[in-house]
C-alpha cells in the first residue's frame, strides 16, 4: 500500500511538471531568449521579391507583440503575404487579418485590430506593396 501511494504521488508530480512544460510555447521561449539579446537580434522580412531588415527599435516592437501574444496549437488557413525570419526561425504573416503562423512548431497567433495596424505600419516602412 505504501509503494502504491508513492507511485501515485510520483505520477501526479510528473503530470504537473509536464503540464507546466506544455504551457510554455516555443514562441515564448524563443522570444524571451531573444529579448535578452535584442540589440544583436536581426529580423528580416520578405514580401514577394522585396526583402528588408528591421531597425532594432522596430524589431523590438515586433518581438514584444510575438512574446505577449496568445499562441495556439493550430495554423491559420489564410494566405500570408510576408515571411519574417527571426534568429533562424521563420514565421509567416498575413497583413489583411493580422495573423502569424509558425509552421515548424504548428502554432499561430491572431492580433487585434490595433496591433495589426501597428505591425502593418512597421512593415510598410520597409516593403512597399
Amino acid at each position: 500500500m505504501k509503494s502504491f501511494a508513492i507511485f501515485c504521488i510520483s505520477l501526479l508530480c510528473l503530470l504537473f511538471l509536464n503540464a507546466c512544460r506544455v504551457v510554455t510555447t516555443p514562441a515564448v521561449e524563443d522570444s524571451a531568449a531573444a529579448e535578452n539579446s535584442s540589440a544583436a537580434l536581426e529580423i528580416t522580412i520578405t514580401a514577394g521579391d522585396q526583402q528588408a531588415t528591421l531597425s532594432p527599435e522596430d524589431a523590438e516592437k515586433i518581438l514584444k507583440i510575438l512574446e505577449n501574444g496568445r499562441w495556439i496549437n493550430d495554423l491559420f488557413k489564410c494566405e500570408s503575404d510576408y515571411r519574417i525570419d527571426i534568429a533562424g526561425r521563420t514565421l509567416t504573416y498575413h497583413s489583411d487579418c493580422g495573423s502569424f503562423n509558425d509552421s515548424h512548431n504548428k502554432i499561430c497567433l491572431a492580433t487585434d485590430d490595433a496591433t495589426q495596424k501597428e505591425i502593418n505600419d512597421i512593415l510598410s516602412h520597409y516593403i512597399q506593396p
